[in-house]
């Protein structure tokens, strides 16, 4: 189970493994709604002292609230305690290859407010998506008359490998991206605790923490869209690779002289599984196909539900006809 990310504890500290804990039982309590201490306890495995200091530290920050009491088995009636949705706002913000999309949620995540805007093929320098990012933050704040000091963080999705420990976007081939210190231009900008990486690091995060992958130590989220690759978790721990790269799978070279990608490779597994990619198979399988004259613009791909399944050693798991 994903039980301290983002918190990095491969060099340990005694403030980092604090923020770990205090993560911990933050997540139960949104994923529970309310609970109380020995229920805390229990679900996290930390001590009895260590939760009775932390939810002090919370409650005393206004991050934690009492919103009720139960009946105990003698005693004084046992606090309900609850995430304060009323502490201040976060906001998601996902920066795609064609629109950006900002949500704003309270500190329950329960969605207040959402915006999207086209990413116009012809901005895209650095600084011109920096600007439609803040542009677009401002909307998202003045739909609700939010004030800015409200808000305590910033999640951004960048797409291409990301260096999340520099804040620097290694590479974007759509558009010609390399080593831009984009996070830095960010913060200037905004002024607010960011929190930046990309897709496929935020989809594990999303899915382990509330998804399919909760309860499980080790997984893979996969995500296919214009890019492909997926997110990995492995005992516990989202893994990133020595470069950070780790899933970035898109523009791996599964044939030799096949098709032409845009990284500018030729045969990258991208280019027959990406959505652009899908589209000329199709093309190629059945030139008249229907699917290819559509006039009206095809709404959003929803997520693929698939029965849960087990791979094992003797029966792998594969997407036909990448694997037979």
């Amino acid at each position: 189970m994903l039980s301290n990310f983002p918190i990095d504890k491969s060099q340990p500290t005694t403030r980092n493994i604090r923020e770990a804990n205090r993560l911990q039982i933050l997540h139960q309590l949104l994923l529970r709604k309310n609970s109380t201490r020995q229920e805390l306890t229990q679900l996290t495995g930390l001590s009895n002292a260590t939760v009775a200091n932390l939810i002090a530290n919370m409650m005393e920050e206004g991050l934690i609230v009492e919103a009720g009491t139960a009946a105990s088995q003698g005693g004084r009636p046992t606090a309900i305690l609850s995430v304060n949705a009323s502490a201040g706002a976060c906001v998601g913000v996902d920066v795609a290859e064609t629109y950006i999309r900002f949500e704003l949620y309270d500190l329950t995540l329960q969605n207040l407010a959402e915006h999207e805007i086209e990413l116009p093929s012809t901005q895209k320098e650095p600084q011109e998506v920096v600007n439609m990012i803040v542009s677009g933050f401002n909307t998202l704040l003045d739909r609700v008359g939010l004030p800015r000091d409200q808000v305590v963080g910033v999640g951004i999705s960048i797409p291409g490998p990301f260096e999340h420990s520099t804040g620097v976007s290694v590479f974007a081939p759509s558009w010609g991206w390399r080593d831009v210190s984009l996070q830095s231009m960010l913060e200037k900008e905004l002024n607010l605790p960011l929190y930046m990486d990309n897709p496929l690091k935020f989809n594990a995060l999303a899915e382990a923490w509330f998804g399919a992958g909760q309860g499980v130590d080790t997984m893979a989220a996969l995500v296919l869209g214009t890019g492909v690759g997926a997110g990995l978790v492995i005992n516990g721990q989202l893994f990133r690779g020595a470069s950070n790269t780790a899933g970035e799978w898109g523009h791996s070279v599964i044939v030799a002289g096949g098709r032409a990608c845009r990284c500018g490779n030729q045969g990258c597994l991208e280019a027959y599984v990406g959505a652009p990619g899908i589209i000329q198979t199709l093309a190629e399988i059945d030139p008249k196909s229907p699917l290819l004259f559509l006039k009206t613009k095809p709404a959003r791909f929803q997520p693929l539900q698939l029965p849960p399944k087990r791979a094992t050693p003797q029966k792998p798991l594969c997407i036909k006809p990448l694997c037979t």
